[in-house]
C-alpha cells in the first residue's frame, strides 16, 4: 500500500480537536438511539462520546448536526469501481485502460457523496487497476472511500470471469491453447490474464503475484450462475475444490482474506470448508450451504438491489425475455436466500454489486434487505459493524466509539423509520473531514 507523500515538503496540518454535535446518534453495536450526544474527533479519530447533559470536552472547531441523525460511515462489502456501468453487457476488454481508471476516479467520488466511506472492490478485468485508484485516493489526489482491494478476479480458463470467454478474443490477440491458458503459460504478463489459474501452482503463483502488488485479499470464481456476465451454470463449479483450498492456503500465507463468488449451493460449501472468509452472492444456498456458512463463521454479502434495478431497465438493453426471466429468477432466489440464512443465524456484511448499477446508488440496497425480512437495525448494523467484522477492520471501522476512525454519516429523516433516508445523506465525514454535503 502506497504511502507517498503527493506534495513532499509540506507543512503537516495540526490535528485539530472537532467536536460534533447530533441530534440522534445511533450505537450500533447495542443497537439503541443516543439524544443529543457529542463526538470529540482529534485528527482522524474519534476521542470520546459525550452524553447529553455531560460539559463539552475543550475543542478547536464544531461540527454542528443536531438536527440531524448519525450514525458510522457506511461499508459496502461488493463493488467494483473500475470501469463502466456493465450491466447492458461485458465491458469491452479493450476498453483503453486509461478511460477505465477515470471511470474510477467519478466513481469512488460517487460512491464517497453517497455516504459509503469504505467499499471492497472484489475484482477488475484488467488487473491492479483498482490498486492504482486506491493508492490515489490515499495520498489525497483524488477524492473516495477507503478501499479493499482484491486486484484481479482469480478464475478458471474460460470461467465466467475469464474476459475473452465473455467477449471473445480481442482483435490481434494470441490464439491457441497458449493464449487460453493459465497465468503460468504465455501471456502470463498480460493484465487480461493474470489470475487465470489451472493448477495448485498456478493458484500459489497468483496469490504471491497479487500479494507483491498490494492486494488486500483474493477473490475468487468459485461457480458459475451471474445473469450480466455470459449465463453459466450455478451448479457447476468453476474451480475445483483442490484449487479452492490451494488459493486459501496461499492466501493465508500471505494474511489476505479470501472471498469466494459463489451462486449455488456446492460451490458455497466448498468455499466455505475451504476456509473463505465470505461467500458473494449465495443466490442459490440450500439450508445444508447455509448451515456450514453459520457453523464456520463465513459471512455472506447478497446482493439485492442490482437486481431490481436491472429489471427495471432491462428491456432498454435489449435482452431477449429468457435474459429477463432469468434475472427476475435470480432476485427471487436472493431473496428467499436472506430470509433463509436470517433464521439460520449467518451473519450477513452489505454488498451491493455496484459497476453492475450506477455508483452512488448504493444506499438504495438498504430498503430491499428490509424488504427481504431485515428489521431497520439489522439492515443498518450488515452497512456499519457487521461489514467491518467482515473486513477484519472492528478496530477501526463500523462503529462510532472512541479509537475507532471518524467516518460518519447524517441523515435529515430517521433511518430506523425509513431505510430510504440512507440515500439522502445531508453530510458526511471521512476520517475527520467533512467530504460532502455540510460544513
Amino acid at each position: 500500500m502506497s504511502t507517498t507523500d503527493p506534495n513532499p515538503g509540506r507543512a503537516k496540518v495540526p490535528e485539530l480537536r472537532v467536536l460534533i454535535r447530533t441530534g440522534r446518534l445511533l450505537d450500533v453495536r447495542a443497537a439503541s438511539v443516543l439524544d443529543r450526544a457529542a463526538i470529540l474527533v482529534h485528527g482522524d479519530r474519534i476521542a470520546a462520546v459525550i452524553p447529553s447533559g455531560d460539559p463539552e470536552p475543550d475543542h478547536d472547531r464544531t461540527l454542528d448536526l443536531s438536527a440531524l441523525t448519525v450514525l458510522p460511515g457506511l461499508i459496502d462489502c461488493h463493488v467494483h469501481l473500475i470501469g463502466g456501468v456493465a450491466s447492458g453487457g461485458v465491458t469491452p476488454p479493450d476498453d483503453p485502460p486509461e478511460l477505465d481508471l477515470l471511470h474510477g476516479v467519478a466513481n469512488a467520488r460517487a460512491t464517497l457523496a453517497a455516504g459509503f466511506t469504505t467499499v471492497r472492490d472484489v475484482g477488475t478485468v484488467r488487473a491492479f487497476a483498482d490498486i492504482r485508484l486506491r493508492d490515489g485516493i490515499e495520498v489525497g489526489l483524488v477524492p473516495g472511500p477507503r478501499m479493499l482491494c482484491a486486484g484481479v478476479y482469480v478464475t478458471a480458463a474460460g470461467g465466467g470471469a475469464d474476459p475473452e470467454a465473455a467477449a471473445g478474443p480481442r482483435p490481434g490477440a494470441m490464439s491457441g491453447t497458449a493464449r487460453r491458458g493459465p497465468a503460468g503459460a504465455a501471456g502470463a504478463r498480460d493484465p487480461l490474464r493474470r489470475g487465470i489459474i489451472g493448477s495448485v501452482a498456478d493458484a500459489r503463483r497468483v496469490v504471491d503475484d497479487l500479494a507483491r502488488e498490494g492486494a488486500d485479499l483474493v477473490k475468487i470464481i468459485v461457480t458459475g450462475g451471474g445473469v450480466v456476465a455470459r449465463p453459466t451454470d450455478p451448479d457447476r463449479l468453476e474451480l475445483s475444490p483442490e484449487l479452492v483450498a490451494a488459493v486459501v492456503e496461499a492466501a493465508s500465507r500471505r494474511g489476505l482474506p479470501v472471498a469466494a463468488a459463489a451462486h449455488g449451493s456446492q460451490g458455497m460449501l466448498v468455499a466455505a470448508r475451504a476456509g473463505v472468509r465470505t461467500i458473494e452472492h449465495g443466490t442459490y444456498a440450500s439450508e445444508p450451504a447455509l448451515e456450514a456458512l453459520a457453523a464456520a463463521g463465513t459471512y455472506l454479502v447478497t446482493d439485492l438491489y442490482s437486481g431490481p434495478w436491472i429489471d427495471a431497465r432491462s428491456r432498454s438493453f435489449g435482452w431477449s425475455d429468457e435474459v429477463i426471466e432469468r434475472n427476475v429468477q435470480v432476485t427471487r432466489a436472493k431473496v428467499a436466500t436472506v430470509g433463509l440464512a436470517l433464521r439460520l443465524g449467518v451473519r450477513m456484511a452489505f454488498g451491493t454489486d455496484a459497476g453492475v448499477f450506477p455508483h452512488g446508488e448504493n444506499a438504495g440496497q438498504f430498503a430491499k434487505m428490509g424488504e427481504a425480512g431485515m428489521s431497520p437495525w439489522q439492515a443498518i448494523q450488515a452497512g456499519t459493524i457487521v461489514a467491518a467484522e467482515a473486513l477484519g477492520a472492528a478496530d477501526d471501522l463500523g462503529v462510532l466509539e472512541p479509537g475507532h476512525l471518524a467516518d460518519l454519516v447524517a441523515t435529515t429523516d430517521d433511518p430506523l423509520s425509513d431505510l430510504e433516508a440512507l440515500t439522502r445523506p445531508q453530510c458526511v465525514v471521512k476520517g475527520g473531514q467533512v467530504v460532502a454535503g455540510r460544513a
